[in-house]
């Protein structure tokens, strides 16, 4: 299929279609307050279906008019305009027969719901209208689009209106109220073309306006103003629509930055900046800034929002996990010479994806789930405590800008750039926004009832919000050791220590253990006791294995901590003694029956004698790993006294761990070899390898297909469907750009492995 074929431009629409579906039915699951009764209504189903049907359409446009291959950045000529004619023309020969025939479908359970489908209907027609407009939208030559066209509009209208749509289900089935902040976006919208507004006057604008539909809401919550419960839930609950929305664009910023620097590189000064204010910097460099001050934004409001929300605890927690890895790795790779060589389409398709799921997943988890020793921190005890973490962040920030102003003074040019040019000024304008919000919330929280939700919600964000003012004064720290010529050895290792252990797997395996005693009712504090040998084990085993794989990661992993010289192999070999060591003392400790202690024991066992012998093993070592792996949720069944049903969990988690452990084996294949280690790819072949790995994949998710339906838990469907779908599309990737991306498809097995832990939640 070639790239000007009509074809190609359909398919991009329908794939970027799905987002748009996972807002709606995500905003539809939330406000379904009886789903785990009656299930699915497909009538209801039938009537979100008309929205996204011309949605497709909306998205055809939108990839024709900003695909990276064939829009400004190249020339369109014939080919543009002939695929807008045949699509304008196509379309509405199959939007009116599938509308038509959903109708009919309707009517066939209940009377045609009129304001229901008026809406709805009015949803669609403004995906084609805008469709419209992006096929006719022009600028001049040599000049990138305008931001809230290829961006803000879009992502606005597919996510946050359809997130919202979705929400106010039930409430448009008795009048159109709901639409009018729907109504009040489309005049920001028309005032914004009609009048041509400039960037500036735009943003202003629009953060304005955000800004004062807030406080109007806050005033109304604690009983200042006197307005309607419902018209103040409308405009709480679009406010956190766009936030969610706005977060959700930062990925396709990412893919848009890289594709600028791409064509910076191939030919530069090709693309005239329309922004003068400082020509001195790249368009992709100030994009890369202007993306991560969107990302900073969206973590700071989000939480706020959140409490007016029906999400629940298990919402907030991801998104925070979510964001802060996806801060992270923007701060660090979001430059120039990563934005050259990263599968950027790949990266933020799963970060988008993985979100999306987020949204539509928590929406089966709306409990608020309390930590005991948090209780009553939300107060101006706790918000002295945060003032003593924020000061120091916060204090380098007002040194920075100082310094900054008299600078800008000599020169005359603006502050703004200078000061985001270093990013770890980021962290501590988070910092001061997330101070500012402690504030907030701790007044906000004089003026509710303690009984109430909200409070409770308030008070999960205040958390939330003390949480990344920790974050951003350990990334000052960081930044103190790096920029200290006597510190940055003493920052390498802490690195390479990190490296090492694998901070983040090792927490999440502990997790495994906590997150399902924790909603057993077990104490926060006994869960992470119960879970503690596992993470020691886990740490200490990953140690060893860096030791004993030294001259392979030399190859495959040059990045670890010996090959890089963060660490020295005495020291890692020492690491993982005294690990493994710790973990069997912990586990004699907390063991409170034999059945514990030989779960613990085994682990122990599993992970010591791994790097001797076992992976030596050509085809046992991978059966033997996946097994050690289990433990931690063969655990969590046995001793939490699950159903026997739940046996399925580890079993299905067994087999996908051992088709990952082959995926890892055609990625290692270089440095196995050169350690003289035989594996299943050496014997067989990469590609047959590669097609038993994905069949065990998905034969895990059918194994979990009897526990779904014993359960009949609408929560755990979904998990399976995500399981399954996300599997299958990541091996439809394996083989995409002659197999470049399989390290990134190895770790996005992390969204399917992830589903089905999740199911141990019950």
């Amino acid at each position: 299929m070639s790239d000007g074929h009509v074809h190609t431009y359909i398919f991009r629409g329908v794939k970027y279609a799905f987002t748009s579906a996972c807002a709606i039915f995500a905003g539809y699951l939330i406000q379904n307050k009886y789903l785990a009764q009656d299930g699915l209504a497909l009538n209801e189903l039938l009537i979100l279906a008309i929205p996204v049907s011309t949605s497709v359409f909306f998205f055809t446009c939108y990839a024709n008019r900003f695909h990276a291959k064939d829009s400004y950045l190249k020339p369109r000529g014939v080919l543009q305009a002939a695929f807008q004619k045949e699509a304008l023309i196509t379309f509405p020969f199959i939007e009116i027969p599938v509308i038509g025939v959903i109708l009919l479908l309707i009517s066939r359970y209940e009377p045609l719901p009129g304001k229901l489908l008026i809406a709805f209907s009015l949803y669609g027609g403004l995906f084609v209208l805008y469709g419209i407009f992006l096929t006719r939208y022009r600028t001049p030559e040599g000049t990138l689009p305008l931001v809230r066209h290829q961006l803000v509009w879009p992502v606005v209208l597919s996510i946050a209106i359809g997130l919202y749509s979705g929400i106010s289900f039930s409430d448009l089935r008795a009048s159109l109220a709901p639409l009018l902040p729907v109504g009040i976006i489309l005049l920001l919208y028309l005032a914004s073309v009609v009048f041509k507004w400039s960037k500036k006057l735009f943003v202003r604008t629009t953060l304005l306006s955000s800004l004062v539909i807030t406080v109007f809401v806050v005033l109304t919550l604690i009983g200042i103003i006197p307005i309607p419960a419902w018209l103040t839930q409308y405009f709480s609950s679009i406010l956190f629509c766009v936030a969610a929305s706005a977060y959700l664009a930062v990925f396709e910023a990412w893919k848009i930055t890289a594709d600028i620097a791409d064509v910076e590189e191939e030919n530069k000064g090709a693309i005239k900046p329309d922004d003068q204010a400082d020509t001195q910097a790249s368009k992709s460099s100030q994009y890369a800034v202007a993306t991560l001050t969107a990302l900073m934004g969206s973590i700071w409001v989000l939480p706020f929002y959140f409490i007016f929300s029906d999400f629940g605890t298990v919402f907030l927690v991801s998104f925070v996990v979510h964001a802060f890895g996806s801060f992270v790795f923007w701060f660090y790779f979001g430059r120039d010479k990563y934005l050259l060589t990263f599968p950027w389409s790949l990266i933020k398709s799963i970060a988008g994806l993985v979100f999306l799921g987020i949204l539509v997943v928590s929406t089966f988890f709306k409990q608020h789930i309390s930590v005991p020793f948090m209780k009553g921190f939300a107060s101006w005890t706790g918000l002295s405590i945060v003032l003593f973490f924020a000061a120091y962040p916060v204090t380098n920030l007002g040194r920075e800008l100082n310094r900054l102003r008299k600078r800008s003074k000599k020169d005359g040019r603006p502050i703004t750039f200078r000061l985001l040019g270093n990013r770890v000024n980021f962290t501590r304008l988070l910092c001061l926004l997330c101070v500012a919000s402690c504030f907030i919330m701790t007044a906000l929280l004089q003026a509710i009832d303690e009984t109430s939700r909200v409070f409770f919600k308030a008070e999960l964000a205040f958390q939330v919000y003390w949480g990344c003012i920790f974050f951003c004064f350990v990334f000052e720290i960081l930044h103190f050791f790096d920029r200290t010529p006597t510190m940055a050895p003493l920052l390498r290792s802490l690195v390479g220590l990190l490296l090492v252990i694998r901070v983040i797997t090792s927490l999440v395996i502990a997790a495994i253990v906590v997150l399902p005693s924790v909603g057993e009712g077990v104490e926060i504090g006994k869960a992470v006791m119960m879970a503690l040998p596992f993470f020691l084990a886990a740490a200490g085993g990953f140690a060893l294995n860096d030791y004993y794989d030294v001259a392979k990661d030399v190859i495959n992993k040059p990045y670890r901590a010996i090959p890089s010289k963060r660490l020295g192999s005495r020291a890692v070999l020492a690491t993982g003694v005294l690990l493994i060591a710790a973990a069997l003392l912990v586990a004699f400790y907390v063991s409170g029956s034999k059945v514990e202690l030989i779960m613990y024991c085994s682990s122990i066992a599993g992970v010591s004698l791994y790097n001797l012998f076992v992976k030596h093993l050509t085809l046992s070592k991978n059966f033997l790993t996946s097994a050690i792996s289990t433990l931690p949720v063969l655990y969590v069944v046995v001793v939490l006294q699950y159903p026997s049903i739940y046996l399925l969990i580890p079993a299905a988690t067994s087999m996908f761990l051992l088709g990952r452990e082959w995926l890892m084996d055609i990625r290692d294949i270089k440095g196995d070899r050169s350690d003289g280690i035989r594996t299943l790819p050496m014997i067989i072949g990469a590609g047959l390898t590669a097609k038993i790995s994905f069949c065990a994949l998905i034969l895990s998710a059918f194994i979990l297909l009897p526990f779904a339906v014993s359960t009949w838990s609408a929560g755990n469907f979904l998990l399976l469907g995500v399981l399954l779908l996300s599997t299958v599309l990541l091996a439809s990737l394996w083989s995409y750009d002659a197999g470049k991306h399989r390290r990134a498809i190895v770790l996005g097995l992390w969204l399917p492995m992830s589903c089905g832990i999740l199911m141990l939640l019950r």
